[in-house]
């Protein structure tokens, strides 16, 4: 599977969706506003403001390496054809003349600047081509080694688009080309931007995750405070790039986390790559998960946060709404394989299992109400600490239990008489969040 995906989240699963007014002592205080009011997020966004754009020139690089030989086979690693607004997108498939493999060959690029970085004498199994091969992408190298177990072609193309997937890779990759002759293969990644506009980016993405690494992060910060401060920067920072999307245009940087800090715009997979590489870079074990969301091919991060694994989607933590306004959300932040399973699929047996909700944001905020009093009792919580949007997180999905009416019950009972008289609530039936917008006066 390519890593070119960009699966967007829009507040259709939100069942219930409403304005209130509230109501004390004296009787209702009607207001004559009755649009759905979205609240302006007042979060302030964190240093690093991208004022210097970074400058290169996009070499046009479809000078596809034209392999002499009939048997050399090419695995599309990413494609540039964008066909439904549901973003679409072509999956890897490996293809070639299998019955062939053991003689195929393939000749040297001309434009290949930099060879293999081992000898074909040394032997490698196949976890060692996956680390060289992670190494020789990013040095924008070829590979050409010689393997100690038996593989077959097919084989080998499914570990090359593998290690590009997984370590985030796949937006600027074209299409990889492999051949295996007896033991001996060669892979050769074919990148969008060329060698020399490949390693401009990537280095210029490394430069920019060591900056925002180092103003994030504190000495003495949990792993929970680390990935927490860098989820809400990102989801701050980025927006989903869902106009370009809607117009089958979505350029190739938005699939790269290049993009996303070149253009503050990105689709899922350069979500899911910026997110693996910030995390990494501050000591976070981090992977990225590839597979779909409802219908549509999607990537999103796994996390090791005190021994557990959890899924984290930061794109679907930054859901597309309906004014255009920018949400953070944290309804996908460490969840566990049942939770996210409800929308997400996935190979489970590629990744460690999540079944932990130690370090969920709403376990750890103590946000999550298993009956109506929980649920009150949340509320005048963080009424009391005058927070504009309270989130709690509901064990079962319950619109008969959990009523926007609570508001009212708490207001009154507890005579708080500084909330503004009008507020919007949500409650989403997939992440079991209901959420209320709150003004003070």
């Amino acid at each position: 599977m390519s890593l070119l995906q960009g699966c967007k989240l829009v507040e259709e699963n939100i069942i219930a969706r409403g304005v209130e007014s509230l109501f004390n002592d004296d009787g209702w205080e009607e207001s004559s506003d009755e649009s759905d009011e979205e609240l302006d997020s007042e979060l302030e966004e964190k240093a690093l403001d991208d004022d210097k754009q970074y400058e290169t020139k996009q070499k046009e690089s479809d000078k596809d390496k034209d392999n002499n030989s009939s048997q050399e086979n090419t695995t599309k690693a990413s494609s540039s054809k964008k066909n439904t607004k549901s973003e679409n997108t072509t999956s890897s498939k490996i293809s070639g003349d299998k019955s062939n493999s053991s003689k195929s060959t393939s000749s040297k690029s001309t434009n290949t600047t930099v060879s293999a970085n081992t000898s074909s004498n040394s032997p490698y199994d196949k976890q060692m081509l996956k680390e060289l091969l992670k190494t020789n992408i990013a040095l924008a190298k070829d590979t050409e080694v010689t393997i100690t177990e038996d593989i077959s072609l097919d084989q080998l193309g499914e570990i090359a688009i593998e290690v590009a997937d997984k370590n985030g890779f796949g937006g600027y990759i074209k299409n990889v080309s492999y051949s295996l002759t007896g033991r001996k293969a060669k892979i050769i990644y074919n990148y969008v931007d060329g060698k020399e506009g490949f390693l401009k980016k990537y280095n210029y993405v490394n430069e920019k995750v060591n900056v925002i690494v180092a103003a994030l992060i504190k000495d003495g910060m949990s792993d929970y405070e680390k990935e927490l401060a860098i989820h809400d920067y990102i989801v701050n920072y980025a927006r989903y790039d869902i106009e370009n999307l809607e117009r089958n245009t979505v350029p190739r940087d938005s699939y790269t986390a290049y993009g996303l800090l070149t253009n503050k715009k990105a689709v899922c997979s350069g979500y899911a790559e910026i997110m693996y590489r910030l995390l990494n870079k501050a000591g976070i074990e981090t992977h990225i998960v590839t597979g779909r969301a409802k219908v549509q091919e999607h990537a999103w991060n796994l996390v090791k946060i005190g021994g557990k694994y959890y899924h984290l989607d930061a794109t679907f933590d930054d859901p597309v709404t309906s004014n255009g306004s920018n949400v953070l959300s944290y309804g996908y932040f460490n969840l566990t394989d049942n939770e996210i399973a409800i929308n997400h699929t996935w190979d489970r047996s590629l990744y460690p299992a999540a079944t932990s909700t130690a370090a969920n944001y709403f376990y750890v905020n103590k946000l999550v109400a298993k009956n109506y009093d929980e649920f009150c009792s949340i509320i005048k919580k963080e009424l009391l600490n005058k927070k504009e949007k309270i989130m709690i997180k509901t064990t079962t999905y319950d619109t008969k239990v959990y009523e926007p009416s609570a508001l009212f019950k708490v207001v009154n009972d507890n005579k708080i008489n500084y909330v503004a008289s009008q507020f919007s609530y949500s409650y989403d039936a997939e992440t079991k969040v209901f959420q209320f917008d709150v003004k003070y006066k």
